[in-house]
């Protein structure tokens, strides 16, 4: 059993708003598995659309809201047939890729032509490349520097029966990662001082990578 508080939900979801000073926010459901809830603060004005944990849960989601993102690419081959077979399911769910292999894998089960447009939004690498350590966070990808993404969104611009239509970006190094724990004052310190040097990097990065992709498509958001 679990209860939540609906006023401290509320607060809560007040209060991210008050910190995103206008920048939309998009749930995750993957951290918060209740649907209802979900409704809840996408009914509040500020909240928009939804992270997705898996292609067949955004279906699902789909069938209630307008813009769901799945959050890592898909080779569920029965969710995509369903999606590549249904213009309005395709309208709102936007597929995560890093590899052609997934576009091949999209077009060998529906070939353009045959299917709506698939929109995608290309996942870059945010973790750190730290001069002595190597590479600190989660590398979810195997796009890191600007040009592997561009490269990608290139050849995703250029194939018929795609639409590039956002980037994700997850410094899982610094939102994933305490640096304010208990007894934990040394590495306390040195979770601040690489989170700062990481968050340094990656804004350059990061306006580098979402810049030169408006070269080549009209975003619809930068996660």
């Amino acid at each position: 059993m679990a209860v939540l508080s609906l006023d401290a939900l509320r607060w809560n979801a007040q209060d991210l708003l008050r910190r995103a000073g206008g920048t939309p926010l998009r749930v995750a459901s993957k951290s918060l598995r209740v649907r209802s809830v979900m409704d809840a603060l996408l009914a509040l004005p500020g909240f928009r659309g939804i992270f997705a944990f898996t292609l067949a849960e955004a279906l699902w989601l789909a069938e209630g809201c307008g813009d769901v993102v799945v959050g890592y690419p898909s080779t569920d081959r029965a969710a995509l047939a369903r999606l590549l077979a249904d213009e309005r399911l395709a309208a709102r769910v936007t597929l995560m890729v890093d590899d052609d292999a997934q576009l091949d894998l999209i077009d060998s089960l529906a070939p353009p032509g045959t299917r709506p447009a698939v929109r995608v939004c290309l996942d870059a690498d945010a973790s750190w490349q730290a001069p002595v350590l190597g590479f600190i966070g989660t590398r979810r990808s195997p796009l890191h520097s600007p040009d592997d993404a561009v490269g990608l969104a290139r050849r995703i611009t250029s194939r018929p029966g795609f639409i590039l239509a956002g980037l994700m970006m997850y410094e899982g190094q610094v939102a994933g990662v305490g640096d304010a724990v208990p007894r934990a004052a040394p590495m306390n310190a040195l979770m601040r001082r690489v989170q700062s040097r990481s968050m340094a990097e990656l804004r350059q990065r990061r306006g580098d990578i979402a810049g030169r992709l408006r070269e080549l498509a009209e975003l619809e958001f930068v996660n």
